[in-house]
C-alpha cells in the first residue's frame, strides 16, 4: 500500500518504526529517494540526519539500486560538514567492494582526511577504514601511508577502531610487502 508521503515529516525527530515506514515508502515509491538524497545537501540539521538514517536503511536493504547513486552521494559525501551524513554515506559505501574509477580521487581524499583526525568519531573513522581498504588493492603505493594512519591512532583509539583495525591492518600489510617484492 503506497502511503503519502509527508517531507514535513523530517523536520522532527524521527522514531526507528517512521524510518523503517520511509524506506518502505522509498520502495514503493522509488522517485522519493532523490528528494530525500536533496535534504542531505539541503536541508536543515535535523533534515540532514534524518534523511541520512533513510538513505543508509534504504540502501543496505536495496544494494542493487546504489550504483545509480553512486555519483551524487559521493559528491553529497565531499561537501558534507555534516557528522551523520558522512557517518552513513560512508556506512553505506562500506559495504561496496569496488567503486567507478572516476571516483575514486574523492573517495580516497574524505577517508584519508577523516582517518587523519584525532578527535572524530569512531563510528566515521572505522567506515572510513574500510572504504579505504577497499580501495587501496587498486592504489597499493598508497597501503603504507594508512598504516601509518591506523598504527598511529592505536593507542588512543577505541575498542570498535581496534577491532576494524585488526581486520584491515593485515591485508594492508600484505598489499604494502607485495609492492616492495
Amino acid at each position: 500500500m503506497i502511503h503519502s508521503v509527508n517531507f514535513s515529516e523530517l523536520k522532527s525527530p524521527l522514531p526507528k518504526a517512521a524510518i523503517n515506514r520511509w524506506q518502505s515508502q522509498i520502495e514503493e515509491k522509488p522517485e522519493t529517494i532523490s528528494r530525500i538524497l536533496a535534504f542531505l545537501s539541503t536541508g536543515n540539521d535535523r533534515e540532514k540526519s534524518n534523511a541520512a538514517w533513510i538513505s543508509r536503511g534504504f540502501f543496505d536493504n536495496n544494494p542493487q539500486t546504489l550504483p545509480q547513486y553512486l555519483p551524487e552521494l559521493t559528491s553529497i559525501l565531499v561537501k558534507t560538514q555534516h557528522i551523520p551524513v558522512e557517518r552513513n554515506i560512508l556506512g553505506i559505501f562500506q559495504s561496496l567492494n569496488s567503486f567507478p574509477e572516476v571516483l575514486h580521487e574523492d573517495l580516497l581524499n574524505v577517508c584519508l582526511s577523516i582517518l587523519e583526525k584525532r578527535n572524530y568519531p569512531t563510528a566515521n573513522k572505522i567506515f572510513a577504514m574500510t572504504c579505504l581498504a577497499n580501495i587501496i588493492p587498486i592504489y597499493p603505493e598508497l597501503a603504507s601511508e594508512v598504516i601509518i594512519l591506523i598504527e598511529d591512532q592505536w593507542d588512543y583509539g577505541t575498542a570498535g577502531f581496534q577491532n576494524r583495525a585488526n581486520k584491515i591492518l593485515p591485508k594492508l600489510k600484505s598489499l604494502q610487502k607485495n609492492q616492495f617484492q
